[in-house]
């Protein structure tokens, strides 16, 4: 999936693609782990996440 800022602010864009992620992460399993897999899991989640935002953005942040 993708989302781009387009006509939008950078707050409003953040917040509908915030708003994306929060539906998904509904869809995803929950995992029980005790052996610190699960903070892997949640650091790699939010550097895909921070990409996305990264990428999304208009040409004039690069």
């Amino acid at each position: 999936m993708s989302l781009h800022q387009g006509m939008d602010d950078i707050s409003t864009y953040y917040t509908k693609l915030k708003s994306i992620w929060e539906e998904l992460s509904g869809y995803k399993p929950t995992f029980q782990c005790t052996y610190g897999g699960l903070q892997q899991l949640q650091s790699f989640t939010e550097s895909e996440y921070v990409m996305s935002f990264l990428m999304g953005l208009n040409d004039s942040f690069s």
